[in-house]
């Protein structure tokens, strides 16, 4: 019999990660940009943006497929991060807006996107492989 706590706790510490990541993401973006130090690695931003986006999209897919919240969320969890990464980063593109010194950029919104996009591919490639490597016979 499934103990409630378990699964509870299970479900806790799966999604706490993803939700102090967002948490994380929500606070740097809240940064005026007069008061970010100024950085040679910030002319990568693009990079900076999937790389953010890329440990999201671990976090969130991890939530979904072992957080015990349901079969169907599970099997579906590749699709589901790519949607709420899309989602996340148009709102926080829009959060900027009203941010001193920061702008709403659709081309820091596309390489969200293809930060999570790329994750989510790396992560279905190694299940794949995982599945694969586990049902050939021993050599």
């Amino acid at each position: 019999m499934n103990n409630p706590s378990t699964h509870r706790s299970r479900l806790f510490r799966a999604v706490l990660p993803a939700v102090i990541w967002a948490a994380l993401i929500f606070v740097a973006s809240s940064i005026p940009s007069e008061d970010i130090p100024a950085s040679p690695i910030l002319d990568y931003d693009k990079l900076i943006h999937m790389a953010i986006y890329f440990v999201f999209a671990a976090l969130m897919y991890r939530a979904l497929r072992f957080g015990g919240i349901s079969p169907a969320l599970r099997t579906r969890a590749a699709i589901l991060t790519i949607g709420i990464i899309t989602l996340y980063g148009a709102t926080d593109e829009f959060h900027q807006h009203f941010v001193p010194g920061r702008t709403m950029d659709v081309f820091d919104w596309v390489a969200d996107v293809a930060g999570g996009i790329l994750c989510v591919v790396v992560l279905s490639f190694l299940s794949r492989w995982n599945r694969r490597k586990d049902a050939s016979p021993e050599s």
